[in-house]
């Protein structure tokens, strides 16, 4: 991640546990730290929306650190009420004090 302007980067799908669902397996190798605590709220939160079937979920957050300020990655599920529950509930709130973390 060589552009110093990308703060964040949100991906959407992927992170079920279908042979095709590898998003969270790419994004965990390039991370240098996680944030555990986003993905067990975002299963926790969707658990009462969906009930067991929101433990499938393998939704991830971590950063990538690099010179002059980390980047943060989120995954949500590829439905649409997943990302919206993800971006309500979790990242949004958090992107400010996240991004301002990272740039030092």
């Amino acid at each position: 991640i060589d552009d110093a302007q990308v703060e964040a980067i949100l991906t959407t799908g992927g992170t079920g546990v279908a042979p095709r669902d590898r998003t969270v397996d790419v994004v965990e190798a390039r991370l240098d730290r996680t944030i555990p605590g986003y993905g067990e709220r975002l299963r926790a939160i969707s658990f009462e929306a969906i009930g067991a079937a929101a433990l499938l979920s393998r939704a991830v957050a971590g950063i990538v650190d690099r010179p002059g300020g980390g980047v943060v990655i989120f995954t949500m599920p590829g439905s649409p009420h997943g990302v919206e529950t993800a971006m309500k509930t979790l990242v949004e709130p958090m992107m400010d004090h996240i991004v301002w973390h990272l740039r030092g």
